[in-house]
């Protein structure tokens, strides 16, 4: 019984497997030891998989109780960190063509599949307010200010636009771009 051995026990519990009930394409709410046994005696790619499965499912419903409980579980005392990535990985690959994942699952599985924490997700849009918005919004990872138009000079016209970007704290580039 390779699931006792290792840890991932504990993580196929908490993605669902673990009271052998899922919802979607998984197991459809029927028990998942019905797909295929007893989950105990699941392999460790089989116990990957299945855990990816229920990840993406999870993702595509926006539970943020799996999401939190997979975070807390992968950030804390893992002991299969190799597995746990690949399982992130897995669900990244499942849920990838589907429109719609929040940000929020986006970013938590490219942390865990990578190791590394990416930009958090974006918040939610305020209305502008001035004088507070007219500098750089330094929370921000990537800014952009652009000025664009039309000019015309005797029988021809132009257009022009230019942008200047900030990208992290320090990384400024400007583009400029003139049409005909």
């Amino acid at each position: 019984m390779w699931i006792r051995r290792s840890g991932l026990a504990a993580l196929l519990a908490l993605t669902g497997c673990g009271t052998l009930m899922t919802s979607g394409p998984v197991g459809g709410g029927d028990e998942i030891g019905a797909r295929g046994g007893d989950p105990r005696t699941f392999r460790r790619p089989e116990v990957i998989a299945r855990s990816a499965e229920v990840l993406a499912e999870a993702a595509k419903r926006s539970d943020e109780a799996t999401l939190t409980q997979f975070l807390s579980y992968a950030r804390g005392s893992d002991p299969d960190p190799a597995a746990t990535r690949a399982m992130a990985r897995q669900a990244q690959l499942l849920v990838g063509s589907v429109r719609g994942i929040p940000a929020r699952w986006q970013a938590a599985l490219t942390e865990v599949s990578t190791g590394k924490a990416g930009p958090a997700p974006a918040a939610k849009v305020a209305p502008i307010a001035f004088p507070s918005d007219e500098g750089a919004h330094w929370d921000a990872i990537t800014e952009w200010w652009y000025v664009n138009g039309h000019l015309e000079g005797g029988p021809e016209r132009f257009g022009y636009e230019f942008t200047l970007f900030r990208v992290g704290p320090v990384l400024f580039f400007a583009h400029v771009a003139l049409t005909d």
